[in-house]
């Protein structure tokens, strides 16, 4: 799966420059790619869920697409900005009918990060997702059940539970873990512990309701633990790559990078926190002063051009691989190849981070294989 054999240089190009302009208000300079192909252009924003991110960046650019295509953006993006009004009024809703009924929950990821955002309802949006401790999840999930007739996923192994109120998808979360690492779990144990117990929150204010989103040195952590854990399942995206660049652009005058450092050094994540760090500078033009742990040289650089590759190849939550094994073949050998499929990403990322890869390996096979004994499927 090499999707970014297939584009012209021109237009890969051209979007990365869109992206930054989106992202920070820059100019998009864009009359030295010859040749763009904005077809290209437009499906690598749909493929990635950036859509409204790179239109903004069509705001700083000399260069437009052709009308119809133009036009065509437009209104998907304003469906997209219709969307996420809509799904605010429903997080009202539902926190207000979570706290009525004694469930204490903690908004994560989503639309809490989308604030960081110059335009937050231009950000495509995804599922609600809750966190919540202990006594929490469990009334979480016999309150939430009074409000779905879908179908209900729970996931013991991580502490998920998803369903669909209306035409939202939510996820309760009793934990962070992922199958990393035992130090990547007693790390992301502290962040859970620090945002459900110690109530280390902020807020945002929908319409009136103050909504808790996790406080900032947290949220910063458990955005990136999360990438991560998309990154070794091998279907990461750049969206979430940008929220925590906007996170962490917001918050850049707060941010304890002592702290950080400290979090990051116990989850043994320095070397990939480094590499994305340069990918964040190096493709997304985040100021290099408000990235912590930024190195500006060759090693970290060249690990950035393979997290590219990678993240354009894979798309959001892995849009762009091949799964169409699943209508081919019974349960038991889509397992098979599934985990195949993911010990092959693993090698591949070894070329990124060659000793963490190795070390994570059998922690991540493990999981798989629990998950599917005890699930039969995968995450939500």
């Amino acid at each position: 799966m090499r999707i970014t054999m297939n584009r012209h240089k021109s237009s890969v190009n051209a979007f990365w420059a869109l992206v930054r302009a989106g992202l920070w208000g820059n100019e998009a300079h864009l009359e030295s790619y010859e040749g763009i192909d904005w077809q290209e252009v437009y499906e690598l924003a749909s493929e990635q869920s950036v859509l409204g991110l790179v239109l903004s960046g069509l705001d700083h650019s000399n260069l437009k697409p052709s009308q119809p295509l133009l036009l065509r953006w437009i209104g998907e993006v304003q469906a997209i900005e219709c969307q996420n009004k809509a799904m605010n009024r429903f997080i009202r809703t539902l926190f207000c009918k979570l706290h009525e009924n004694g469930v204490d929950s903690v908004l994560i990821k989503g639309q809490g990060v989308a604030q960081c955002y110059e335009r937050p309802l231009w950000r495509s949006p995804g599922d609600v997702d809750l966190l919540v401790n202990k006594e929490n999840y469990l009334k979480g999930k016999e309150y939430i059940k009074k409000l779905t007739n879908s179908r209900v996923k729970e996931y013991d192994f991580n502490k998920e539970y998803c369903t669909k109120i209306s035409d939202w998808t939510v996820e309760l979360h009793g934990s962070l873990r992922s199958g990393l690492s035992k130090a990547f779990n007693r790390g992301v144990d502290v962040v859970h512990d620090n945002i459900c117990n110690m109530h280390q929150v902020r807020f945002w204010e929908i319409e009136g309701i103050a909504i808790p989103l996790p406080e900032m040195n947290n949220d910063v952590l458990l955005v990136f633990t999360h990438f991560i854990k998309h990154f070794y399942k091998g279907e990461l995206g750049i969206r979430q790559i940008c929220d925590w660049c906007r996170l962490l652009w917001k918050y850049r005058d707060s941010i304890d990078v002592t702290l950080l450092d400290k979090y990051i050094g116990r989850m043994r994540l320095r070397a990939q926190w480094r590499g994305f760090a340069a990918f964040a500078v190096d493709y997304l033009g985040m100021p290099p002063e408000a990235m912590p742990f930024y190195y500006s040289n060759k090693k970290w650089s060249k690990k950035a051009d393979k997290i590219s590759s990678f993240v354009l190849d894979a798309g959001n939550f892995g849009k762009n691989i091949d799964r169409s094994y699943y209508a081919k073949y019974p349960l038991l050998i889509r397992k098979i190849i599934s985990m195949w499929k993911r010990v092959v990403s693993l090698l591949h990322h070894a070329t990124i981070f060659p000793w963490h890869t190795f070390l994570f390996m059998p922690h991540v096979i493990y999981t798989g294989i629990k998950a599917t004994v005890e699930n039969g499927s995968g995450n939500c």
